[in-house]
Formats: structure tokens, sequence, C-alpha cells
């Protein structure tokens, strides 16, 4: 269990906003969330960068899930069963783990060792030209300039060091 406050704010779990201990049922609600806009094109939480941080978490907690009607029953059970604001009711979160999702009706065709074992091929290979092609990626991507995100100089201050002690790498700074 954690406590650490990280993460893209619209893929947050309540847990995670709510400052409480938490495991891996945070990535099981960070799943659903992905699988909502893959299935509909939409993430409901995604905010524009003037939304207060503090409004757009509010948002998450109060946010009651419509799904689309085109969305498949099977689909929209997994979604919000992934998506439960209760970790505890959440799939996965009791106990069986990824069992629990391999065996949801959404996943019914799916045969999960095969694809383990690579026996299904990809239903999609992009083609590419070399390692470095880009031609796949949109336009909207490649000419967004990337930014760091700063650091305050003292951020890490000696009293942080000993988080360290156990990594294999350890810079001259540390």
């Amino acid at each position: 269990m954690t406590e650490s406050f990280c993460g893209t704010t619209e893929y947050l779990a309540p847990e995670i906003i709510r400052d409480k201990q938490y495991g891996f049922s945070v990535d099981w609600y960070s799943l659903g969330i992905v699988l909502l806009e893959m299935v509909t094109g939409n993430n409901p939480f995604k905010a524009n960068r003037e939304k207060p941080l503090v409004a757009q978490m509010n948002f998450i907690l109060d946010y009651e899930l419509k799904l689309p009607k085109y969305v498949s029953p099977e689909c929209a059970d997994l979604i919000e069963r992934l998506t439960e604001k209760v970790p505890s009711k959440r799939i996965c979160c009791d106990g069986l783990g990824v069992d629990e999702i391999k065996k949801h009706p959404w996943f019914i065709d799916i045969d999960f060792d095969k694809i383990l074992n690579k026996e299904i091929p990809p239903p999609f290979m992009p083609k590419t030209k070399s390692k470095r092609d880009v031609t796949n990626f949109d336009d909207e991507f490649l000419s967004e300039m990337p930014a760091e995100t700063p650091m305050e100089m003292n951020a890490l201050t000696r009293a942080h060091q000993g988080e360290f002690a156990d990594f294999s790498y350890v810079g001259e700074t540390v």
C-alpha cells in the first residue's frame, strides 16, 4: 500500500484524490478510464489547463458515469465495474485480481494463453519504412514542443537521500 499523490489528473482514482492508502485498485480504475476513452473517444475528466486542479478532482469524485447507448452491455458493465468509486467493490480488487477480468463477458472470445504465447497475429500492423518512421503519428503530436516540468533546486534535501539507499545507480549529486 502507498499514499503518494501522483498521476495524470484525468486518470486519478478517487482513493488517490481522497488521500487514502491504495494498491493496484488505482490501476484498475485507470484502465477503466482508458477503456472508456478508447470505446467512446472521450474522457469526461479531461480538462483544459484553465480548470483549477481542485475543481477537476472534485468533478472526478462527483461525476456519475453515463455511457452512450452504442456501447455494448458487456463493455458498459466492464467500464462501470472498473471505474467503481469504492475500491473494495471494483472488479479485480477482491483478491481474484486479473483472473476476474479475464473471465468477464466482454473478453469471452479472447484466449489469453494464445495471446501470451504470441499465437494470435495482431489485427493491425502499421506499415513503417524504418524504426524511426513517424508517419503513423498525428501531426498534432509531431508539432508539439516538448516541455520539462520545472524542478525546485532543493526539492530533494539531504533528509530525502536515504530513500535512494538501495538503488543500483546513484548520481554524483546524491
